[in-house]
């Protein structure tokens, strides 16, 4: 059963294409539509595990804007129907996807990245846990690391005729949509160990603030087992994985306002001085550069 925060409106028949449930939509409702920056945002949130929420962007850009991309854990499935960025500086990032890519799935990514937009930015963007992204994709999160795959190259038709599906839609009706077909995606996809769902969980719900160790012990396997394991499906080591959630959480309350010592006694680093180096170590940049700028420029690769 697919649930929300809220009481959807599906009208039209669903039928199983692919495995990717097909739908035709005339009112779902959306959980948010603003303006920011100059861009139009509107998303539609999901309370499927594994599933985040689909996004929508519309903005026509008069001259060239940059945003330093901070690793992230969550995955993207980036439907454009404008003009698509540049990757300029940072770290490693390997651009599978061709220009005729019809979508581009980026993975979780452990460095940051420089890139750059211009002219129309148009398209929807689907948010997906590692292991939500493994079900809806059927492949281990290690093989989309630091990574913009081609969809084709993951999903092969199916990919293709989702995207497709996207595309014919009303522009209002692409984001609900997108969020109900990879909810219906995820629960008919792969599971996995119970073990190892439960130790992203605690990971997921701590911010990262997790010791791999007693983790490990908790769910009853080895921390060898579990380092393997977690990496080969969930993109990242546990203990770096940990590390990226924490700096992201840290990002996100000095965005919004809070000093350097308060952020570092919530995220669980020992003192400021310990969170400047990991935020510098992680992101490339300092904690007073998010200050000052309040946010701006930053956002979290996936």
């Amino acid at each position: 059963m697919i649930s929300g925060r809220g009481p959807e409106k599906l009208l039209g028949l669903v039928a199983a294409i692919g495995g990717i449930a097909m739908y035709s939509v005339r009112t779902m409702e959306l959980r948010g539509d603003m303006h920011v920056d100059g861009a139009r945002v509107w998303w539609s949130d999901s309370q499927v595990p594994g599933v985040v929420r689909a996004v929508g962007v519309q903005a026509q850009l008069a001259g060239v804007r940059r945003q330093w991309k901070v690793p992230g854990a969550n995955v993207k499935l980036i439907i454009s129907f404008g003009d698509l960025p540049r990757v300029i500086g940072g770290g490693p990032l390997d651009w599978r996807a061709g220009a005729d890519a019809p979508a581009m799935i980026a993975g979780p990514m452990d460095s940051p990245s420089l890139r750059e937009w211009s002219g129309s930015q148009s398209g929807v963007q689907l948010q997906l846990t590692p292991l939500g992204a493994y079900a809806m994709f059927g492949v281990p999160m290690a093989e989309l690391t630091n990574a913009m795959t081609d969809i084709r190259d993951v999903m092969g038709e199916r990919g293709r005729r989702l995207v497709e599906r996207i595309a014919d839609a009303p522009e209002r009706d692409r984001v609900p949509m997108l969020r109900f077909m990879a909810e219906q995606a995820v629960l008919q996809g792969p599971a996995v160990d119970g073990w190892l769902a439960e130790s992203w969980r605690r990971m997921y719900t701590s911010h990262g603030d997790v010791r791999v160790g007693p983790l490990a012990e908790d769910v009853g396997v080895s921390r060898r087992h579990l380092t393997r394991e977690f990496h080969r499906l969930v993109g990242l080591p546990p203990k770096k994985m940990g590390r990226i959630m924490r700096v992201g959480r840290a990002l996100g309350m000095m965005s919004s306002g809070a000093s350097p010592v308060e952020t570092a006694a919530i995220c669980g680093y020992y003192d400021q001085s310990h969170l400047e180096s990991e935020f510098r170590e992680l992101t490339g940049r300092s904690p007073s550069e998010v200050r000052v700028r309040g946010g701006r420029g930053f956002s979290h690769a996936a």
